[in-house]
């Protein structure tokens, strides 16, 4: 949008190798629930998954989409399909027929890891609270009464992802002790499922319908009640997203929603009555509805940049200079997710244009006297075990730390966009070993040795730091030559401005 090039790190490329078929009640969200038990929400790490096989051509492209949208999950860069008749087959459907462009894996095409998912041997599963990993067949989690069930999100808010669900309804009532609420992804999910009268259907079954928003899934609507569990098909269930502390949010398919409303419990659909068969996966002949709210840029008739009260510049940093100390202000464990750091429930939420308000609740889900324990100490560190900043590519949750005066996080490793975020807003980020990792606590004293600023633009990779002056950790700065850039500028904002102002452009990437 400023006029740069965007950059990321060179990830490996894993293919995943699809065979088989899924049989009847299994999905495209079991097929990425199966990788996230397999794998972990590390397991994608710098990495691409890159899907490939006979499999490939049983599943529809939003099938696909379902797949690659909750890859996130995984901690991948990105996901990727190769196209073929169904991706042409779905931009026909889409009135985008000549964007169709042929992509597909070189014959040789070699790969830095290879795994094989046999999509026939698949069942319905489900993610416990309160990672998309904590992942098990649905029937072992059979049983758990549930109060809440949401069918959406923009892992399966499409209408062909609610439809089934629709069908599996169709004539049928919910279980009275559990609520129902289908978001659709979009307003043309909505109107299509509203002409085919499968709105009035749901309804019916007494479903309540919710506009097509993030909502729900970030905790602003539908926040499920104090000690309740809720089944959705979202894509995260990281404890407190829901809205609720403590929550318990369990992620699964929209068949496996479905049957769970019609029943009051979890329940694999498989052992559903023998009337409600799989309801298959159909797409429409067209996807259509009404476009006259879009507004194209020429149309546009206030091109003026409109800030309220609520809303303040965002702050800068300072460019690194050479000494670089501080109090530990917080020692965290492993997958400390974006949600933990800045939540973005309805109550906070209001605040993101604000940083000064938004930084009062950093890390309050971890510790709800940080902010102003951070504040007052004029400069110091977070420390963290594995897959720090996992989840939302939140920039809040590195601009209010920044903002509270962290100078830096030492941690045993970085989710990838959250580590690129730290970049952007000017923290160091220092990877350490689990040895190190389990001698430093919080309160203690750390100062980086090393002229910080000197060695962050020269290259420097180990750095030396000491620990209440009686012991020394190395922390590792794996950085690129612009990274290192933005770094010691103090952030990209004030990195770009400099290139504006002095005339210079950017280094290339390696």
């Amino acid at each position: 949008m400023g006029g740069g090039a965007y950059y990321i790190e060179m990830p490996e490329i894993v293919e995943v190798r699809l065979e088989g078929e899924l049989p009847g009640w299994a999905t495209a969200k079991d097929i990425i629930l199966g990788l996230l038990r397999r794998l972990s929400v590390k397991g994608g790490v710098g990495r691409i998954f890159e899907y490939t096989g006979p499999g490939v051509e049983t599943l529809t492209a939003p099938e696909r989409m379902t797949i690659t949208n909750m890859g996130t999950e995984l901690g991948a860069t990105s996901s990727l399909f190769p196209t073929d008749d169904r991706t042409r087959e779905y931009l026909e459907q889409v009135g985008r027929s000549e964007e169709f462009v042929e992509l597909q894996p070189d014959a040789d095409a070699e790969y830095h890891d290879s795994l094989t998912v046999d999509l026939s041997e698949l069942e319905p599963l489900i993610a416990e609270p309160s990672m998309p990993d904590n992942v098990v067949p649905a029937r072992e989690a059979a049983g758990t009464e549930v109060d809440q069930v949401i069918i959406g999100s923009c892992t399966n808010g499409a209408y062909e992802d609610i439809l089934p669900a629709a069908k599996m309804l169709e004539g049928r009532s919910l279980d009275m002790s559990t609520e129902m609420i289908v978001a659709p992804g979009s307003k043309k999910a909505s109107e299509m499922l509203a002409r085919g009268g499968w709105t009035a259907e749901l309804m019916a079954a007494g479903v309540n319908f919710s506009e097509a928003t993030c909502g729900a899934c970030i905790g602003i609507g539908h926040v499920p009640g104090s000690d309740s569990v809720s089944v959705r098909t979202f894509n995260r269930n990281f404890e407190g997203r829901s809205g609720i502390e403590e929550d318990n949010v369990y992620l699964c398919s929209p068949e496996v929603a479905a049957a769970t409303a019609l029943t009051g419990e979890i329940t694999d659909p498989r052992d559903l009555d023998a009337d409600i068969e799989p309801p298959g996966y159909e797409l429409p002949g067209k996807y259509e509805g009404a476009e006259n709210d879009l507004i194209e840029p020429q149309e546009s008739i206030d091109d003026q940049l409109i800030k309220g009260p609520n809303i303040s510049d965002v702050p800068l940093k300072d460019p690194l200079d050479a000494d670089l100390e501080g109090p530990t202000l917080l020692k965290m464990g492993d997958n400390i997710t974006t949600d933990h750091i800045i939540p973005a429930t309805q109550d906070i939420l209001m605040y993101r244009s604000n940083i000064p308000k938004l930084s009062e609740f950093t890390l309050s889900r971890v510790d709800d006297t940080f902010a102003d324990r951070a504040l007052a100490s004029n400069g110091g560190f977070l420390v963290a075990g594995e897959n720090y900043g996992q989840g939302s590519s939140r920039e809040h949750a590195a601009l209010c730390p920044m903002y509270l005066g962290v100078e830096g996080v030492l941690a045993q490793s970085f989710a990838r966009i959250h580590r690129a975020n730290l970049f952007n807003f000017g923290l160091l980020p220092l990877e350490i070993d689990e040895t190190d990792y389990e001698q430093i606590n919080q309160g203690d004293q750390v100062e980086v040795v090393d002229d910080i600023a000197t060695a962050v633009r020269s290259g420097q990779e180990e750095f030396t730091f000491r620990v209440n002056g009686d012991w020394e950790g190395t922390g590792t700065l794996d950085a690129s030559e612009r990274e290192r850039d933005i770094l010691a500028a103090g952030g990209k904002l004030s990195y770009v401005r400099q290139q504006h102002e002095g005339g210079g452009a950017a280094p290339a990437d390696d």
